[in-house]
């Protein structure tokens, strides 16, 4: 059955409200500035915690800064990246690699 697909990008929605900021796909400056943190020994909260600091000490902090998933990203992608750098630069948690550092 043939069909015919229109898209139309007309929301019926708000999409500048805090909650559709924050699923905006975090910026490479951004993932970064985590990576940095993790190489100078912050854990995940502490680095959201003085990412978050910093935006707020910005000239230009706003509430919609603060929300924007790109600026500011959530928890869960804060530690994939920890997970990632952690493994590129540590090694994995577990496996053959994990007995090396021990003998």
């Amino acid at each position: 059955m043939p069909a015919v697909i229109e898209i139309k990008n007309i929301h019926s929605h708000t999409t500048d409200s805090a909650a559709a900021l924050s699923y905006l796909p975090a910026s490479a400056d951004c993932r970064n500035a985590f990576h940095q943190y993790f190489s100078n020994g912050m854990t995940v909260a502490e680095a959201m915690k003085y990412h978050t600091s910093l935006l707020e000490l910005s000239d230009d902090v706003s509430e919609t800064k603060l929300a924007d998933g790109s600026l500011n990203p959530k928890q869960p992608t804060v530690h994939w990246w920890y997970n990632q750098w952690r493994n590129t630069n540590l090694g994995p948690r577990t496996g053959s690699s994990v007995l090396k550092v021990f003998n």
